[in-house]
Parts: structure tokens; C-alpha cells; sequence
């Protein structure tokens, strides 16, 4: 470990310049990308629903997605889908319902369907266990994005980050390279 940090020392003009790079692109792509936008519908759960995280798993089941892509009129698949949604308890009676999408219709149109999907599936009478009785609170309307300065200091940040995790990596391994070239075998 120690003779590690003394490579990396060494070289650490290699491994800063990697830092800059990744800097670099991490800016050029936040800049030159397309911000997803969020929009998120809530549902409100009877006091009578004791365990708010199963009924989180429920949300973002096959079943549920298979509804709400029947609404979208999408090709997708449920895993598809699954990946564009997060569902998460807000409180002891509420469930958010977020996605993302290219445009604010798409995503205000994925969160409801999956909130509609999942109060029709939770109160249907033909599913297993009780009726939960599950309303909807708020639709998604009005989708927003993260702040243009935000987006750039985080990717530009995972990019410094990522270049230089490269940069040490690649000095190690040039080392490596070179002090199993010099023995004899």
C-alpha cells in the first residue's frame, strides 16, 4: 500500500491531467445533454394500511406497470418502465409516484398512469388479500428539472472523480507494466 501512494505521488501530474479530463467531459456533457424532467403523482393510503413498504413493492410490480403501460400505449416492457419510475413513502399515508421523461407530457403521463394503475390494482376486488382503498391525492402536473449550475457541478464532479480513479489506476498498472518487464525469468 505504501509503495502505491508513492507511485501515485510520483505521478501525480498524470494523474491530476486524467482529474482535468474527466472534468472536462463531465462538463461538455452536461452542457450538450438534454435534462430529464420529473413529475410525481401521490396516492393516499387508508391509517388502516400498517406496512406502507409493502404497498411500495406492490407499486412497482408487473402487474401494476403491465396497467399503467396498458394507459401509455408504449411499447415497453414492465422492467423498462420500472427503471423511468421511483416510488418511495412520503409519509405513514403516502406514496409518491415519480418519473422521469424527455418532455413534461411524458413524464406527468408515466407518473399517472402508474398511480392510477396501482389505486385499480389495490382496490380491485379480484386481487389477493383486501381491498386497500388507496385515492389518489395529487396528479402530476407541471414536471421540473434539476438546475442547469447543479447538473454541471455533479457530472462535472463524477467526471474529475472518474478520470482521476483512471489516472491511478492507469499509473499503477504502467509500473506494474514496467517492473515485470525488467525481471528475468
Amino acid at each position: 500500500m505504501r509503495r502505491s501512494w508513492q507511485i501515485l505521488r510520483r505521478r501525480k501530474t498524470f494523474v491530476a491531467a486524467s482529474a482535468v479530463l474527466g472534468l472536462a467531459a463531465g462538463l461538455g456533457y452536461a452542457a450538450l445533454t438534454a435534462p430529464m424532467l420529473t413529475s410525481t403523482a401521490t396516492v393516499y393510503l387508508p391509517s388502516s394500511v400498517h406496512y406502507i413498504s409493502t404497498q411500495v413493492l406492490i407499486a412497482t410490480s408487473d402487474p401494476v406497470l403491465a396497467g399503467a403501460l396498458r394507459t401509455i400505449d408504449s411499447g415497453q416492457s414492465p422492467q423498462t418502465l420500472r427503471s423511468a419510475i421511483q416510488v418511495k413513502n412520503v409519509s405513514a399515508n403516502v406514496i409518491a409516484f415519480s418519473a422521469a421523461g424527455k418532455t413534461a407530457a411524458q413524464a406527468e403521463r408515466t407518473a399517472n398512469a402508474v398511480a392510477n394503475s396501482y389505486v385499480a390494482y389495490t382496490n380491485s376486488p379480484s386481487r389477493p388479500g383486501p381491498a386497500v382503498q388507496a385515492q389518489i391525492m395529487t396528479s402530476a402536473v407541471g414536471a421540473t428539472t434539476k438546475p442547469l449550475p447543479a447538473r454541471l457541478l455533479a457530472l462535472s464532479g463524477f467526471g474529475a472523480l472518474y478520470g482521476a480513479l483512471v489516472g491511478a489506476v492507469g499509473a499503477l498498472a504502467f509500473i506494474g507494466v514496467r517492473l515485470t518487464g525488467c525481471r528475468k525469468p
